[in-house]
């Protein structure tokens, strides 16, 4: 066993951002494993190998860990047989921040190779649907495709069978699959066309902080630690194509100098905000007559179903006014975790107008929705409450939205109910909920407020809510039955109401229109009940948790999901007190509950 520690600092970044260090493989090696430890909420450490004979693999900052036998390495990595010599761990100083970074390699080599992991099983080949009638152009037809597209071999969540079969559903004729760095993908794709009946087209994002670029073709491995002018050389040398990715594209960005431009550009990727921007068209019209745009999207996006959001309630966030986490803090920190939305918390708290749009766009991430109370079961209140109403609806339509399905949501509820949030949750205190008497006009002003977001272009959702005037399953189901406003699923709520979130994504589907993802311990609720305590005491206590570590069957939510066709934002929740709470532990949880989602979508 090799260990390498120290401490990376701006100063070696500026010197060389690429490091390798150096392992003695000796003979009759079977394995090796390499394990790299660094604060990922600090910094980003890029991870990769180099053997003997040349390329092993590159999985960036999706992983921290890889093993290389002959006959299987982790996706990223190339299998073979292990020559004797010196290896090198590849390291990229991706970011280190200002006071430095320590990290730790690992390094261990094995005469016995281990049993590889067992993967999921390949999904069923979908039926593809219909083709759209386009006119034949000079007796050449259309076919539909998309030419970025990643997969576990890198960043992407799904394999590459499940990415197959997903395009599939969704009526692609091609794909091209283009992880970062790497080729380990490329012996796959083959069986996977065949299997369900799609072109996958063998790819390279060729991946720097300076820029990327697509490698189309069974052009081998482009060496991304050369000059971009020598990538073109390669590709074209191989009989491929070289795309540059999204040229405008926050710090992925290209700022790669070339004496030869590339006969391809990618002018539409999905982390553009807003449709009216001709930037992007305006940097093809300026590369060359001849260039072919085209456009591209992320393997997670690829279906176009589900984005992810985090949101500051999980800090504790219930004002906008002096909040111990500043908006951009915890916007990079989102960006930073992974996260591509945001749930606006408190009405302000992000900022309105021009400075909202300037730090969403900043940091990347769209505006999930946000929480709007009203006071349906008063309607003196109620008709007060408007106006704030209004204030929040004016905030949602000035968002930027690169897509109609991931617009913001306002989430209507009831402001809390004292008797309620005294002892919410199962068992139900029946004697302050709501007369039967009083439900139709109730439900009249909730659809009075869903009609007023409809005039403004915006599809709100109602969210049941614990301590409120609807807590439970059979509430909602019953607002459900007088309106017709989209439901807000919150797994946690529901669970700890006494309803099973499992049957409810199956029972609302075509009715949900945002899902809050939020896991609950029973227990911890059960206590704080048994002992006197509220709303407040059962946040405080931790019956919001980590996901993954309480009572919801979220695997089955997802799965649910999946197969009712929800399309829409999946806003993480882990409801937070707003006083005694520990900031480091809630942004380690956060970063996990991202994590645990990634490899729950695997």
């Amino acid at each position: 066993m090799v260990t390498h520690r120290g401490r990376w600092t701006l100063r070696d970044r500026v010197d060389s951002i690429m490091r390798a260090l150096p392992v003695t493989v000796p003979p009759g090696t079977a394995a090796l494993t390499v394990q790299l430890d660094h604060p990922r909420d600090a910094g980003v450490l890029d991870l990769g190998c180099v053997g003997p004979a040349g390329f092993r693999g590159w999985s960036g900052g999706a992983r921290d860990r890889y093993t290389i036998t002959a006959d299987w390495a982790t996706p990223g990595y190339l299998p073979g047989e292990l020559e004797p010599g010196e290896w090198q761990v590849l390291l990229r100083l991706h970011r280190v921040p200002p006071d430095g970074l320590p990290y730790e390699v690992t390094v261990t080599t094995s005469t016995r190779a281990p049993a590889p992991p067992a993967g999921p099983e390949a999904p069923p080949r979908p039926e593809r649907p219909s083709r759209p009638d386009l006119p034949e152009v000079d007796g050449r037809r259309w076919l539909a495709g998309d030419l970025h597209a990643h997969t576990v071999h890198s960043d992407g969540a799904y394999t590459i069978d499940e990415l197959a079969a997903l395009a599939v559903g969704r009526g692609l004729d091609f794909l091209a699959v283009t992880d970062h760095n790497t080729v380990s993908h490329h012996p796959w794709l083959p069986a996977a066309s065949a299997r369900y009946g799609i072109t996958l087209v063998p790819g390279q994002e060729v991946t720097t902080d300076r820029g990327h670029a697509n490698a189309f073709g069974p052009v081998g491995w482009i060496d991304f630690r050369e000059p971009a002018d020598r990538w073109l050389a390669a590709v074209e040398r191989a009989g491929g194509l070289l795309s540059i990715n999204h040229p405008l594209g926050g710090d992925c960005a290209w700022r790669q100098p070339v004496t030869t431009r590339t006969r391809l550009v990618e002018v539409w990727h999905s982390g553009w905000w807003d449709r009216t921007w001709g930037a992007p068209l305006a940097w093809a019209q300026a590369a060359r007559s001849g260039v072919p745009p085209h456009g591209g999207d992320r393997t997670v996006q690829l279906t176009g179903r589900t984005r992810v959001a985090g949101a500051p309630v999980n800090h504790g966030i219930y004002r906008p006014a002096d909040p111990d986490v500043a908006p951009d803090d915890l916007l990079a920190s989102l960006a930073a975790d992974g996260y591509t939305g945001v749930d606006s918390g408190p009405i302000g708290y992000l900022g309105t107008g021009e400075l909202l749009t300037r730090r969403l766009t900043e940091a990347g991430v769209g505006l999930a929705g946000g929480w709007v109370d009203l006071r349906f079961a008063d309607p003196d209140g109620f008709a007060e409450d408007l106006a704030q109403l209004d204030a929040a609806l004016d905030v949602f339509a000035a968002a930027p939205v690169d897509d109609p399905r991931f617009a913001p949501r306002p989430t209507l509820a009831c402001p809390g109910n004292p008797a309620r949030a005294a002892r919410p949750g199962t068992p139900t205190d029946l004697a302050s909920a709501l007369p039967a008497a009083a439900w139709p006009g109730f439900a009249a002003r909730v659809q009075q407020a869903v009609d007023r977001c409809r005039d403004r272009g915006l599809e709100p959702v109602f969210h049941y809510h614990l301590g409120t005037d609807v807590e439970t399953e059979a509430e909602a189901d019953r607002l459900l039955e007088l309106t017709d406003v989209a439901i807000c699923l919150d797994t946690g709520h529901l669970a700890l109401a006494g309803g099973d979130p499992v049957a409810a994504v199956h029972r609302w589907a075509g009715r949900t229109g945002q899902v809050h993802l939020k896991d609950a311990d029973l227990a911890a609720h059960r206590r704080v009940r048994d002992a006197g305590g509220g709303l407040a005491e059962v946040v405080a206590a931790g019956g919001f948790c980590a996901l993954g570590n309480g009572d919801v069957d979220l695997a089955g939510v997802l799965r649910g999901l999946d197969d009712t066709g929800y399309t829409g934002w999946l806003v993480i929740e882990q409801d937070a007190p707003a006083q005694g709470r520990d900031l480091d532990r809630i942004r380690a949880d956060q970063r996990d509950n991202r994590r645990w989602l990634a490899e729950a979508l695997r």
